[in-house]
C-alpha cells in the first residue's frame, strides 16, 4: 500500500518542478551594500551602545485657556541606570505637528538625550490646511509664518511650554525627574531653523542652559547684515539640493549665507551633503532616499530570456536579453543611491551626535573628532569649521 502511494505521488511532484522551472530566474531586486555602510560606520564617531527609547506626550492642564503639546522620545533606562539626561527641543518645520514622526529624533534618543518635539504656535503646525493653502497660495502661506511680527509670539510660546516642562520635571514627574535642564540644545528644521536662529540671535531663553543650536535647512535672507552673536555654538545642516518647497529659500546657496553672516567666537559648523533633498534632511520617516519622488525607481523583472516577443508572438532571445540587462543597470543605479542614503544617514547621526556630545556632555573626543578626522571621514558631504575660543562646558561624560 505504501508502495502505490508513492508511485501516486510521482506525478504531483513532478508537476511541482515544472512550475518551479517555468517560474524563471529569481527576481533582481535593489538593495543596500551592508557592508559597505558597517564599513562607514566603524570608521565615524563613536557615541557608544545605542539604546532602546519610549516614547511620552505632555499637555497643558484642561482649564488652560490656549493649550499646549509636547511630544517626548527618550532613552529607556532601568532600575539604576539613571541619570542626568541632557535635553534637545525641537521645532519641526512649516505644517508639521510635534507629533511627526523624524528620523533624527529618534537618532538622537537612541543615543542618550530626551528630545521634545514641540510646535510652539497652532497656526505653523495647521498651516497647509489654511485656506490660502486650499487655494493653492503657498507662497502667502509662508509669508505669514514667516513674518517678523508672528516670530515673537512664536518663541514666547516655547517659553512657556519649557517653563511649564522644567517645573514639572523639577516636581518629579515619571519620565522628566532626570532631565538635566542645564544641559539644553535647541533644534529645528526649514521654519524651526529660523526659530532656532533667532533664538540664538537674541538669547531669548536666558533662563534655561541652552549650550548648542541646531539649525537644519537654515533661513538666509537678502540683507547683507552680519547676525547678531549666539551664545553658544551652532551647527548649520543644509545640501546643495536643499530647495524649500514654501518658496522661502529657492537657491540652495543661500543657505550657506546664514553661516557666513555669523558673528561668532565659537566653534561652529556647516554640514553641507552634495545631494539631499529638503524633506531628506527635514528627517521626515517618508522620505526614503535622498532624492525623493524623484528617485528612478524599478519594478522586478522575473521573466525568462525567452518571454520577450519579436512583435509576431514568437520568442525573441536577443529582446528577453537586452531588457533584462537594462533592468539589471537599474537595479544597480537604485542599489547605489539606496546605498548613498544609508551613508549619509550615518553621516548625519554620526556629524549631529558629536556636536552635541561636545557641548552637552563636555566631551573632549567628540570635540577633536569634529575638528579633525570628521572631514576626512565624511562621503557625500563636506564639514566647514568656524575656529574660536569657547570652552568646554564644566560637566563630566556620563
Amino acid at each position: 500500500m505504501s508502495i502505490r502511494r508513492c508511485f501516486l505521488s510521482l506525478p504531483f511532484v513532478l508537476a511541482m518542478l515544472g512550475l518551479g522551472a517555468c517560474a524563471g530566474p529569481k527576481p533582481l531586486l535593489p538593495n543596500v551594500d551592508v557592508g559597505a555602510v558597517a564599513r562607514y560606520r566603524l570608521a565615524g564617531y563613536d557615541a557608544g551602545a545605542l539604546r532602546t527609547i519610549e516614547r511620552r506626550h505632555f499637555s497643558s492642564p484642561p482649564s488652560l485657556e490656549v493649550g499646549w503639546r509636547a511630544d517626548l522620545v527618550r532613552p529607556s533606562y532601568g532600575a539604576g541606570q539613571a541619570g542626568p539626561v541632557p535635553v534637545i527641543v525641537y521645532v519641526p518645520a512649516l505644517g508639521r505637528a510635534s507629533a511627526a514622526p523624524n528620523r533624527w529624533v529618534d537618532a538622537w534618543a537612541r543615543r542618550g538625550y530626551a528630545v521634545f518635539r514641540v510646535q510652539p504656535l497652532s497656526g505653523d503646525a495647521a498651516a497647509w490646511q489654511s485656506p490660502a493653502a486650499i487655494d493653492g497660495d503657498f507662497d502667502a502661506v509662508a509669508r505669514e509664518r514667516y513674518a517678523a511680527d508672528v516670530m515673537p509670539r512664536r518663541i514666547a510660546r516655547l517659553r512657556t511650554v519649557l517653563q511649564a516642562l522644567r517645573a514639572r520635571s523639577r516636581l518629579r514627574e515619571p519620565d522628566l525627574d532626570d532631565l538635566d535642564w542645564s544641559h539644553v540644545a535647541i533644534a529645528g528644521s526649514g521654519l524651526g531653523a529660523y526659530t532656532v536662529q533667532r533664538i540664538a540671535a537674541t538669547g531669548a531663553l536666558p533662563s534655561f542652559g541652552v549650550r548648542a543650536y541646531l539649525a537644519i535647512s537654515p533661513y538666509a535672507v537678502a540683507a547683507r547684515h552680519r547676525s547678531r552673536a549666539s551664545g553658544a555654538p551652532i551647527l548649520m545642516v543644509s545640501s546643495q539640493d536643499d530647495v524649500d518647497p514654501d518658496g522661502m529659500v529657492s537657491d540652495p546657496l543661500a543657505r550657506h549665507l546664514a553661516f557666513d553672516r555669523l558673528r561668532s567666537g565659537g566653534e561652529d559648523y556647516y554640514l553641507e551633503f552634495v545631494s539631499a533633498t529638503h524633506r531628506w534632511l527635514d528627517g521626515a520617516t517618508d522620505e526614503g532616499t535622498l532624492q525623493g519622488d524623484d528617485a528612478p525607481d524599478t519594478a522586478p523583472f522575473g521573466g525568462a530570456d525567452d518571454a520577450a516577443s519579436d512583435g509576431e508572438g514568437k520568442p525573441d532571445a536577443a529582446a528577453a536579453r537586452k531588457e533584462r540587462e537594462a533592468h539589471r543597470r537599474a537595479v544597480r543605479a537604485r542599489s547605489l543611491l539606496m546605498t548613498d542614503t544609508a551613508l549619509a544617514e550615518v553621516s548625519f547621526a554620526d556629524v549631529t551626535t558629536a556636536f552635541l556630545d561636545a557641548n552637552l556632555r563636555g566631551r573632549a573626543a567628540a570635540r577633536s573628532w569634529l575638528a579633525g578626522p570628521a572631514p576626512r571621514w565624511l562621503q557625500g558631504a563636506r564639514l566647514k569649521r568656524r575656529d574660536g575660543g569657547r570652552s568646554l562646558p564644566a560637566r563630566a561624560p556620563r
